[in-house]
């Protein structure tokens, strides 16, 4: 036998070791990534575990910051009229029409919601922008899933209750769960713009913060809880899908 055969004999048993130790290596790596995959995925595909993941991202609710039973009954306090529920359906009617401005790309479904100057420009510009790009937005079957406050702060000119709301709805590329910031704002019905004084609406009187008579003519001061709490910013914090 030649020299060069032998040779090539043994460069073939090494290919052929190598070649072996390669799958045996291949096939241990890849069942231990099946078992990881397994225990943390729940299946032994990983592309198909992480495809699993995103849809149940999809289909779980966004959670919300809870500070409702902290800042209510401070609120109350303040404002003996200030409604829960009231206010709760204040917000999802917020976003529901903001959805629905975006989705037909008109600003006149907030024409029922008491909304601020700049969150109106806010959602105009948003509008302008879809219309400029032609491109088209999706919320069908929008589902509130929770309304929670997460701050309330008070000054002697305004008070604001910041509230978080989770909610999901179906948009282009299927399920999305979606998360907002949403601040509502007192604002005073009988304020003086220029002064940003407050003035009894029967005398012209000063009055103190939020006093419920007028200590000069005795007059009772009565505003309507709906009309002055305006939605005056908003924000999306997440969204997933």
């Amino acid at each position: 036998m030649s020299t060069m055969l032998v040779l090539l004999i043994i460069l073939l048993i090494l290919i052929l070791v190598v070649a072996a130790v390669i799958y045996i290596s291949y096939n241990n790596i890849s069942n231990k990534v099946k078992r990881v995959s397994k225990e943390i995925l729940g299946t032994e595909d990983v592309i198909q575990g992480l495809k699993n993941i995103e849809q149940d991202s999809r289909n779980t609710a966004l959670s919300i910051s809870g500070g409702t039973s902290i800042y209510l009954p401070r609120i109350q306090s303040d404002f003996p009229e200030y409604h829960r529920s009231t206010m709760e359906e204040k917000i999802k009617q917020f976003i529901i029409s903001y959805y629905n401005c975006l989705e037909k790309k008109s600003i006149s479904y907030l024409d029922n919601i008491e909304v601020s100057a700049s969150v109106r420009d806010e959602i105009a510009s948003q509008i302008s922008d879809l219309k400029e790009s032609n491109s088209q937005f999706r919320c069908d079957n929008i589902k509130v899933n929770a309304v929670s406050i997460v701050e309330y702060r008070k000054t002697k000119e305004f008070a604001t209750v910041k509230y978080q709301i989770s909610f999901e709805y179906l948009g282009n590329t299927g399920k999305v769960q979606a998360k907002y910031e949403v601040d509502v704002t007192y604002l005073f019905e009988d304020i003086d713009i220029d002064s940003f004084s407050l003035r009894c609406e029967h005398c012209g009187a000063p009055l103190k913060d939020e006093s419920s008579i007028c200590e000069y003519c005795g007059s009772i001061i009565v505003r309507n809880i709906v009309k002055v709490w305006v939605v005056s910013n908003f924000k999306k914090l997440r969204q997933v899908g």
